[in-house]
């Protein structure tokens, strides 16, 4: 079994706090890559540490996240795309 290691991240490294777009687009960015996690575990073969109970048991739990996330995804982007800066930006 292989061993996992987890570092935290000092996000307001990255992402200042200060500035309402940038917090925005790393909410939108995690929540790409939270719909990227979730489609692979809806289509991959097996998972065998989370199939269990079954394999379509497991797709059906990452399918119905996809649909949450991606609606965290759409409101992320919406809210992007009504940001003064963004708009400032895209002009």
């Amino acid at each position: 079994m292989s061993k996992i290691h987890i570092s935290p991240l000092k996000i307001k490294r990255y992402v200042p706090s200060d500035n309402p777009l940038t917090v925005k687009i790393a909410r939108m960015c995690i929540s790409v890559e939270d719909f990227n996690l979730e489609s692979m575990g809806y289509i991959a073969k097996e998972i065998p540490n989370l199939d269990q109970a079954s394999s379509e048991i497991r797709g059906i739990y990452f399918l119905r996240n996809t649909f949450g996330t991606a609606l965290e995804l759409k409101g992320a982007i919406e809210s992007i795309r009504q940001n003064k800066a963004f708009k400032d930006f895209i002009e």
